[in-house]
C-alpha cells in the first residue's frame, strides 16, 4: 500500500504547513509596517481607525494576494525544470502576480472620478489611495510587495528542505 505524503499525521506536512502560517504571518506584520510608514504622513484617513485600521486591512488583502499568487506560482512551476528546481519559477511567478495586480489596483478601486469601488464598505481603504498617493503607489510600493513575494517564496523553500533534511 503507498503512503499519502500530505496526511495530517505526517510531520513534514505539518512542518510545511507550520512554515507558510508562520511566514504569512511575518510577510503579513510586515506589509503593515511597509504600509505604516508609506503613508506615515498622509492626512486623508479621517475615518474611524485612521490610517492604521486602513493599513491594515491593505496589509490583510495584500497576505491574501501573496498567499493566493504563491498557490498559482505553485501551479505554474510544477514539473518545470529550470535550474534543476522548480522554485525560481514558483517565486517568480508569484512575484509577477503579486506586482501586476498591486500594479493596477489603483484603476481597480477607482470607479469613475472620485468615486472608490469599495466606499463604505468593510474592504474601504480609498483613503490610501486618495491625492497623489494613488499615483505613487504602482510605481514604489507594488514592486516593493512583488520582491518582498519573492523573497518569501525563497526563505518558504529554502526553510522547507532545510525543515525535511532535519
Amino acid at each position: 500500500m503507498m503512503r499519502n505524503h500530505y496526511s495530517e499525521s505526517d510531520p513534514v506536512f505539518n512542518t510545511r504547513y507550520f512554515l507558510r502560517l508562520l511566514l504569512s504571518c511575518i510577510y503579513a506584520f510586515v506589509a503593515f509596517a511597509i504600509l505604516r510608514w508609506f503613508y506615515a504622513g498622509d492626512s486623508f484617513c479621517t475615518r474611524p481607525g485612521g490610517i492604521n485600521l486602513s493599513a491594515f486591512k491593505l496589509a490583510f488583502s495584500i497576505t491574501i494576494l501573496d498567499r493566493l499568487a504563491s498557490w498559482l506560482g505553485m501551479l505554474l512551476g510544477h514539473g518545470s525544470k529550470v535550474f534543476d528546481r522548480p522554485v525560481w519559477i514558483r517565486a517568480l511567478s508569484a512575484a509577477v502576480i503579486v506586482g501586476t495586480i498591486l500594479f493596477f489596483s489603483p484603476n481597480w478601486i477607482y470607479q469613475a472620478y472620485r468615486v472608490f469601488r469599495f466606499y463604505g464598505t468593510p474592504a474601504d481603504v480609498t483613503c490610501l489611495f486618495e491625492e497623489g498617493y494613488g499615483m505613487v503607489f504602482p510605481v514604489t510600493v507594488a514592486p516593493l510587495f512583488a520582491l518582498l513575494t519573492f523573497a518569501r517564496e525563497l526563505l518558504q523553500d529554502w526553510l522547507s528542505r532545510r525543515a525535511i533534511l532535519a
